[in-house]
Parts: structure tokens; sequence; C-alpha cells
């Protein structure tokens, strides 16, 4: 079950980023990856140290998603298993960013989320 939530919450979100960063007018990556790193830096109470370090690491999904939208342009399953295995590593990274605290809101942030993605879909 814990697998279906995450793809589902990962197909949701490869084409959010691009949606996203078109609403509010972003041209770069790093500006949607430091946008990024700020909100949840507002969410967790983050450092500056933190912060950067986030923002980094929101840089290198959204790269990598980019590179594999543009050469696998089609391969659904194939951006979704890399999308998977860049969710599980940044998973670890996250946990050495962040203190247990922290880390442990993140965990409750994202079940939010997925449950506000399974309510959607329920609807529809």
């Amino acid at each position: 079950m814990k697998k279906i939530i995450s793809t589902v919450f990962i197909l949701l979100s490869i084409p959010m980023f691009s949606q996203q960063k078109q609403e509010i007018g972003i041209k770069s990556n790093e500006e949607l990856a430091t946008i990024q790193a700020k909100r949840l830096s507002m969410q967790l109470d983050l450092n500056d140290d933190q912060q950067s370090k986030l923002a980094e690491l929101y840089l290198q999904r959204l790269t990598v998603l980019d590179e594999a939208q543009e050469k696998e342009y089609g391969k659904e399953e194939e951006i979704r298993q890399k999308s998977l295995k860049i969710n599980q590593l940044q998973k670890a990274e996250l946990q050495e960013i962040l203190t247990e605290e922290q880390f442990k809101k993140w965990e409750g942030l994202m079940e939010k989320r997925r449950r506000g993605f399974q309510d959607l879909r329920k609807k529809n």
C-alpha cells in the first residue's frame, strides 16, 4: 500500500513542479528549489545551513527529473522508477540534514499531503 501511495504522490508531483514554475513565474530550477526550501524551512523551523542544504537537495531532484523527462519522454514507467529511487535517496539525505524532531514533523507533513492526494483521487 505504501508503494502505491508513494507512486501516486510521485506521479502527481512531477507535473506539479513544471506547473508550479509556470504559475508563479519562476524561470529556473534554482529559483524553485530556493522557494521550496524556504517554504519547508518555515514549516520546520530550519536554520540557514539546513535551508541551503535543502535547496541543494531540491535542485538535484529537479535537475534529475527534468533530464529524465527529456531523455525518456513518453516512458512514464522509467520516469516513475527513477523518481522512486530519487525519493529514497532524498529521504536518506534529508534525515541527515534534519534533526530527529524535524524529520518526524516532515514525515507527518508528507503523510498529510499523501492523504490529500488520496482524497482528491476519490472525489474524481
